[in-house]
């Protein structure tokens, strides 16, 4: 984590240190090197069970487990210095829920505000396959070969 400016490793490390903490990952344009002066930070923080986001509302909005559906779970829109910076939860348990179902070739898709034909489900999953652990550890998700024949007719 040492490449990450200190405001941004210092609330890394204040989601890695709340309770039922999985892992915090660094995930959009910034995990595959795509950013640009004008990108924000996207953290992906994986829980298990009940997450306490107290602390998250001292630095912006915060929407809690549950609030934005089944697949984009909840998060924060924070500020953090200068730095815009979007906390998404992802509760490990759904996660590995949609990633069994995506390599069984299956998956539904879910109605979300900025997504015109709805999200898949198997999002969890590439979200897996593309983001940089920053603390804690979560499973690989490879590419499954029977999703990459179910989903193209759907």
């Amino acid at each position: 984590m040492n490449d990450l400016p200190q405001l941004i490793a210092e609330l890394v490390d204040m989601l890695a240190a709340m309770p039922d903490t999985v892992a915090v990952v660094l995930g959009g344009s910034r995990a595959i090197g795509s950013n640009d002066a004008g990108s924000d930070w996207d953290l992906g923080l994986y829980y298990r069970g009940v997450i306490d986001l107290t602390a998250l509302s001292a630095h912006g909005v915060v929407y809690p487990p549950g609030s934005w559906g089944r697949v984009m779970n909840g998060g924060a829109w924070l500020r953090c210095g200068g730095e815009k910076i979007d906390v998404l939860l992802r509760d490990l348990n759904v996660v590995e829920h949609w990633t069994q179902r995506a390599e069984n070739g299956e998956f539904e898709r879910d109605a979300l505000l900025g997504y015109l034909a709805g999200i898949p489900t198997y999002s969890l999953g590439a979200e897996l396959a593309s983001c940089r652990v920053l603390r804690g550890a979560i499973p690989p998700a490879p590419f499954p070969p029977k999703l990459a024949a179910a989903a193209p007719p759907i």
